[in-house]
């Protein structure tokens, strides 16, 4: 049985200096398990982007809570976030970037551990956005019912007002070969892509091995 809500949430990228990159995961774990211990009561989720080959120093987190006051009360800083920078400033090659924004969150059920996911960014046409929304909504949907065994959660972050066009989706399974070529090859990304692709101007997709981190983690 799948779920879905809004909630708020983020997409963090951080450069990491050379030879720093295992250091800073690690103070990332502990920063993720301290956010999720229940010290920060509305947390409800993140997940640690492992660094793609083609961009080593390059650390990536998925963050979620279940409203804007529970992020701001995080983001103000508060002391997990504070111990975090202290321990990770010094090997941050620049400034983070994030991307905040609302979230259409979809579940059927997060586990901790090691997963398999993508990041995918999606320029969709002018004029078009609620359409390709509703499209999406029910492609969700239909990944978390059941038909994909292993699918564990996906995320639509809602277009900002800086870019009003842009669609991100954050999803994931439990191992590669859920993904590859369980999903690759479904009927379901079929069917999404029959009724997308028309009101799509691009699209990107990466890959990460990555660590999720739950509330009763």
């Amino acid at each position: 049985m799948s779920m879905n809500e809004n909630r708020y949430g983020i997409i963090a990228e951080l450069k990491i200096q050379d030879g720093k990159m295992e250091e800073v995961i690690k103070l990332a774990q502990g920063h993720f398990e301290r956010q999720l211990d229940g010290r920060e009561p509305n947390a409800t989720g993140a997940a640690i982007l492992k660094p793609l080959a083609d961009e080593p120093n390059m650390l990536r987190f998925w963050e979620q809570w279940k409203t804007k006051e529970d992020y701001d009360a995080h983001a103000a800083p508060n002391d997990n976030l504070k111990v975090f920078f202290e321990g990770a400033g010094p090997h941050l090659d620049g400034a983070p970037n994030l991307i905040v924004s609302p979230m259409e969150h979809f579940e059927k059920q997060a586990t901790p551990g090691q997963k398999y996911g993508i990041l995918v960014e999606v320029a969709v046409k002018d004029g078009k956005m609620e359409d390709f929304m509703e499209l999406a909504r029910e492609h969700f949907q239909r990944q978390l019912d059941g038909r994909e065994e292993n699918a564990t959660l996906a995320s639509i972050s809602v277009p900002t007002d800086e870019h009003p066009n842009t669609l991100r989706f954050f999803e994931q399974w439990k191992s590669q070969a859920d993904y590859d070529p369980a999903h690759t090859e479904s009927e379901n990304l079929k069917v999404f892509f029959g009724a997308a692709e028309s009101l799509m101007d691009d699209v990107s997709l990466k890959q990460f091995d990555m660590q999720h981190f739950t509330f009763d983690s």
